[in-house]
């Protein structure tokens, strides 16, 4: 029997199957999108038992979402706005949009939306223009420039439980950065995390996974939705999205007017249970005297977490008939990860710096279980 010690104090257990802490089960989350031809689509991200999504299904709902190509959000009214030269209100029957409030003489090119409060919108200045953040304010008929964040917008804006996010993506650097804004004080906005250029982002929104956004990344044609984690930059991908010659350019949705339901700490060693385990386990291979180690996982796996991952232990404990000639043996090696006790009946994964999660289920998919006693 495995006992399987993860980060912090997660206990998971196996008899040649991992048993470990079952994820709830992920609810359908729905989004409005805006793409690149401007058409607006309806998005159902489908419920699923892993963070790898469901799939998705895309409904058009129009393709007359005119003047929306400078950011689209919800606020607390519950309707859908966007932003092109003015501020827009979106029919989500039909995707038409009219203009709701004219923007005052002198306001520059305005880059992303987000609201949480009615008849107040927070918007960028267009990267070439400056890194200031905007405040329009309906009700008094202004847009007051509330000061200069230190970092370019380069997509949309988001709240997430309450605080407001961007993405930037610089031309010559490697990566996005994700910044968290802080509106009283816009000076003090901080890049939280940061991911390979190689997944270019321009439409952001919230989750009901805790430290978890909803970005579309990537270039046409191999655009996708992905879950981001705010902890350590990890992309999971959720469903590839509709394209060419079509592409999302803009996400929202519900969410971000609340707080994540979904918080906590679990693994799935076999998210789809193609193993034959249920739950949260995974049957292994059966093993025998021809068998050159079994895995201890599928490549399927998914993990929760509040924090980033210091180190994961893995041991093989209870009755052990075999012991000392029953271990677990690592079949290789991942960048970032140290690992020692391989050959013995405990392997410890630990943390060399800047080891993200992707990492740890990498280092995972090389351990097997040998009997050299057979």
């Amino acid at each position: 029997m495995f006992k399987v010690i993860t980060y912090r104090y997660l206990y998971l257990i196996y008899l040649f199957t991992i048993c470990t802490i079952r994820f709830n089960v992920l609810e359908a989350q729905h989004l409005n999108a805006v793409g690149a031809l401007l058409t607006y689509y309806k998005v159902d991200i489908n419920s699923s038992t892993c963070l790898s999504g469901g799939g998705c299904n895309f409904t058009i709902i129009g393709n007359q979402t005119f003047a929306l190509g400078d950011g689209f959000t919800i606020s607390s009214d519950l309707n859908f706005y966007g932003q092109g030269s003015d501020l827009m209100i979106v029919d989500t029957l039909t995707g038409f949009t009219t203009v709701y409030f004219d923007y005052p003489v002198g306001v520059p090119l305005l880059q992303g939306l987000a609201s949480n409060t009615d008849n107040i919108f927070y918007a960028m200045a267009e990267p070439f223009i400056s890194t200031d953040l905007y405040k329009i304010d309906v009700n008094n008929g202004t847009v007051v420039n509330l000061g200069a964040t230190g970092h370019q917008c380069g997509g949309d804006l988001t709240f997430f439980d309450g605080e407001l996010y961007f993405t930037n993506t610089q031309m010559g650097h490697s990566y996005v950065e994700v910044v968290k804004v802080d509106i009283n004080n816009p000076g003090n906005s901080e890049v939280v995390t940061t991911y390979s250029s190689a997944y270019p982002t321009q439409g952001v929104t919230a989750s009901n996974i805790c430290n978890t956004l909803i970005i579309t990344a990537g270039f046409v044609p191999n655009e996708m939705l992905y879950f981001l984690n705010l902890l350590d930059g990890t992309l999971t991908p959720i469903c590839d999205v509709p394209g060419p010659p079509d592409e999302l350019w803009y996400l929202s949705s519900k969410l971000e007017l609340g707080s994540p339901t979904i918080c906590n700490v679990a693994i799935d060693l076999d998210c789809d249970d193609s193993s034959g385990a249920t739950d949260a386990d995974y049957n292994s291979h059966d093993y025998d005297c021809l068998s050159n180690g079994v895995k201890i996982s599928d490549n399927d796996i998914g993990m929760l977490y509040d924090a980033i991952i210091s180190s994961m232990t893995i041991q093989i404990t209870g009755f052990v008939p075999d012991a000392p000639n029953e271990i677990l043996m690592m079949t290789g090696s991942v960048a970032g990860i140290n690992v020692s006790g391989s050959g013995t009946d405990m392997i410890t994964l630990t943390n060399a710096g800047g080891a993200k999660s992707t990492d740890f289920k990498d280092a995972l998919r090389l351990i097997v279980y040998k009997n050299t006693a057979i």
